[in-house]
C-alpha cells in the first residue's frame, strides 16, 4: 500500500506531469493568488509520518518537505499567515480515528512533534484532532481576523487530513489551492484521486513553484 511516488530525485517531474494531466481542469479555472489576502496551511508535518521507524511514515513525505520548507520561507518574509497544524489525540477525543485505525497519535508523544525542517517557527500551531482542521479549532477564526480569502494546501495526509480540510475551507468560502508537489500520502493512486477530487470541485491544483507572492 506505501510507495515512494515522490522522491528528491523525481519529485519536479512526477509533479509536472500530475499538473499535465489535470489541465483540462486549470483551464476552466486559471491560477490567480490573491497577494493581500492568502495564507499557508502546512497540515501534519510531524514525526508520526516523517520518521521512517514511525508506523505513520509516509515514504514520499520527505520528498515535500524542500518545497514546503520554501513556501514557509516565502509566505513568512512577506507577511502572510503561515499555519501548522498538529494531530494530536486522546482516547476520550479520538472517536471515530481511533476506531478506524485502532491507534493514535498521543498528545504530547515525540511522533507528535512536527519536524523543524518546516520551520514550525515561522508560523502559529493549531491543534487538531480530525482530519478537518477547521472542525472544532480556531483556524476559521484566525484566517479570518487575517482578513484571508484564500489558502494554500500542503502537507499530510493528502486523500485525508488536506482533502478534508481543503472540502471544509471551500465550504466555509475560501478559495482553495491544492499543492500537487506539497502534498504526500501513501501511494500515488491516493494521491491521484484527491488530486481529481479537489480539481473537480473544490480547489486549483497548483505546483509549489507557480506560488508567486
Amino acid at each position: 500500500m506505501k510507495e515512494a511516488y515522490f522522491t528528491e530525485d523525481n519529485i519536479s517531474e512526477v509533479g509536472e506531469r500530475l499538473l499535465s494531466s489535470l489541465d483540462r481542469f486549470r483551464r476552466r479555472h486559471p491560477l490567480k493568488i490573491k497577494r493581500d489576502g492568502i495564507a499557508l496551511i502546512v497540515l501534519d508535518m510531524q514525526r508520526f509520518f516523517l520518521d521512517e521507524s514511525s508506523p505513520g511514515f509516509l515514504p514520499s513525505a520527505p520528498a515535500i518537505v524542500g518545497n514546503i520548507r520554501s513556501l514557509v520561507d516565502k509566505f513568512s518574509c512577506s507577511g502572510r499567515p503561515v499555519v501548522f497544524t498538529k494531530h494530536e489525540n486522546t482516547d476520550e477525543d479520538a472517536g471515530m480515528l481511533g476506531k478506524w485505525w485502532n491507534s493514535i497519535i498521543e498528545a504530547g508523544s515525540h511522533s507528535a512533534e512536527i519536524i523543524e525542517e518546516v520551520l514550525p517557527e515561522r508560523g502559529v500551531i493549531i491543534k487538531k484532532a480530525s482530519y478537518d482542521a477547521f472542525y472544532m479549532t480556531g483556524l476559521d477564526e484566525f484566517l479570518k481576523k487575517n482578513h484571508v480569502e484564500q489558502i494554500v494546501i500542503t502537507g499530510v495526509k493528502t486523500n485525508l487530513c488536506c482533502e478534508t480540510t481543503a472540502r471544509s475551507g471551500f465550504i466555509r468560502g475560501y478559495s482553495i489551492i491544492f499543492t500537487i508537489d506539497g502534498t504526500a500520502t501513501d501511494n500515488l493512486d491516493f494521491h491521484k484521486a484527491s488530486l481529481l477530487n479537489i480539481s473537480h470541485g473544490f480547489g486549483i491544483p497548483t505546483l509549489c513553484r507557480e506560488i508567486g507572492l
